[in-house]
């Protein structure tokens, strides 16, 4: 469950669930700062997991107390002239509190901001999804992988507002899906969108058919203050043609151009661009369970039009130490039982 914790009570208290605010009312107070402020590629993804939640005026801070810090999904979602004042305002209830704060996912417009430390942790590609036609001019490879998808009789509609019957059988994709990754499945800013038979606000899932059968879907996630989407997930049947994901991306570019968007992402591409060289360490060492190069690798073909580094910032405590706390809430809280459930995950794949 989402916790609530005012400015005033964060100053002398730990967060403590507001009985005057019912769940709807939170969301629905977080769901009017995103479609003003939600600026970073991931801030709508603050309704799917169970954050605990700090309010200032129109500003909302998602988090997630490890017990020596405070690790934020992204920059705070507040008006652009108030991102210092209330990043300064959170770290120093963090400090109250005794606790270290980092901010995860962050771009350049934080670090001018806040002159905040930071370390690279990755990038996005992005897109304008009007000149996604000039884009696969430019790569005939792709043209064509798009038109041998069709040929196989695949094509792509909008699942509706309602999931309906639809619902269970995109759970299922999902689950097979997961099955095949050696890695455990992760939590906080990784955690699945939420499949429900109503998706949330401004939330799109397109979903590719077999003839009659549903072999893959992507979940477009809304930026408001960008005018853009990001590509949140796409799932594809283990059993499906290929060439489903990019016919599913295609139609995820034409489908924002049509609604007037100006931005699109694929999201975070983790240790990839200019990161320090104990993390490009990190990136190979960790190939067995989780492929940087060919997820990058995989992006990098749909040619996106613009390169941002991805930052984690933070006070408090040593870079070292902050990467830790965060890598701990991925892990949902435990370094340890990850690393178990991953090693009795990846150990059928190994024999």
């Amino acid at each position: 469950m989402t916790t609530t914790t005012s400015e005033t009570e964060t100053r002398s208290s730990p967060p403590c669930v507001q009985p005057a605010a019912s769940a709807a009312d939170r969301r629905a107070r977080v769901l009017r700062s995103l479609r003003r402020y939600g600026w970073n590629p991931t801030s709508f993804q603050i309704l799917d997991h169970s954050y605990r939640l700090w309010f200032s005026g129109e500003a909302v801070v998602a988090y997630v107390d490890t017990g020596r810090a405070l690790v934020v999904a992204g920059p705070p979602v507040c008006p652009p002239a108030s991102l210092a004042a209330v990043t300064r305002r959170f770290v120093a209830a963090a400090a109250r509190r005794r606790r270290a704060v980092a901010f995860f996912g962050v771009h350049e417009r934080f670090l001018t901001t806040t002159a905040m430390p930071a370390t690279p942790i990755g990038e996005v590609g992005s897109w304008e999804p009007r000149a996604w036609p000039d884009v696969l001019a430019r790569v005939p490879s792709l043209r064509e992988q798009l038109r041998r998808a069709r040929a196989k009789r695949l094509r792509v509609a909008p699942a509706g507002k309602r999931l309906g019957p639809l619902l269970p059988v995109l759970r299922d994709l999902r689950a097979r899906w997961l099955a095949t990754h050696p890695m455990a499945p992760m939590s906080f800013l990784a955690t699945p969108a939420a499949l429900t038979a109503d998706p949330a606000e401004g939330r799109t899932i397109l979903v590719a058919w077999h003839d009659l059968r549903p072999v893959g879907y992507v979940c477009l996630t809304p930026i408001f203050a960008r005018r853009g989407v990001l590509v949140q997930e796409w799932v594809r049947d283990p059993d499906a043609p290929n060439g489903t994901t990019e016919l599913l991306l295609d139609a995820a570019f034409h489908s924002a151009a049509r609604d007037g968007l100006d931005y699109v992402t694929l999201g975070l591409s983790p240790l990839a661009g200019r990161i320090s060289p104990w993390l490009r360490a990190a990136r190979v060492l960790g190939r067995p369970w989780f492929d940087f190069d060919g997820l990058s690798s995989f992006k990098a073909k749909f040619r996106p039009q613009r390169r941002e580094t991805v930052a984690l910032a933070g006070v408090g405590a040593s870079r070292a130490s902050l990467l830790f706390e965060s890598l701990r809430v991925f892990a949902g809280g435990s370094m340890t039982r990850f690393g178990v459930a991953t090693l009795l995950k990846f150990a059928p794949l190994s024999t």
